[in-house]
């Protein structure tokens, strides 16, 4: 904090990297990362659906209840918590999980696709059904660029 205070670095962003917690969070990411083994012993005999159903409460309550912003942070560390130790046996999440970053990148096009059909339909329920395939639809096409492009790229 003291080193974004006095603006040591010309650039904001890393000014802004070392104020807020930042710093801490990337900190404390690198320790859960290093003891991954420890938490996942220590949590690894907890119901996957209770560990899921617990990070989504904690997620619900990050974004929709006001509190201090270092209640957000430590809701974040223990979220990751949480997660790592669900068990990892799917292979279509992991598949998803790979790709996710392709997913991100290719679905901003099927939702302003959807977008320009939505904004003509007054029926809400095809409105919902119509999201859910676009989410499904991105989630599909992301898997298939991933494969068949980023892979390819990497290796």
């Amino acid at each position: 904090m003291i080193i974004s205070r006095y603006e040591l670095f010309n650039l904001n962003e890393v000014n802004i990297f070392f104020s807020k917690w930042l710093l801490l969070l990337f900190v404390a990411g690198i320790v859960i990362e290093r003891n991954q083994e420890t938490i996942t012993r220590i949590l690894g005999n907890v119901n996957n659906t209770l560990l899921w159903l617990s990070a989504a409460v904690l997620i619900l309550l990050a974004t929709y209840v006001n509190k201090p912003i270092t209640v957000d942070y430590l809701l974040s560390i223990i979220i990751l918590i949480l997660i790592l130790p669900i068990n990892q046996e799917r292979k279509n999440l992991l598949k998803i999980g790979d790709a996710s970053y392709t997913i991100y990148l290719s679905h901003i096009f099927f939702v302003m696709a959807y977008g320009m059909v939505v904004k003509n339909i007054t029926d809400i329920t095809v409105g919902i059904i119509m999201a859910v395939a676009t989410a499904v639809i991105s989630i599909i096409a992301g898997i298939i660029l991933y494969d068949r492009v980023e892979k390819k790229i990497h290796h």
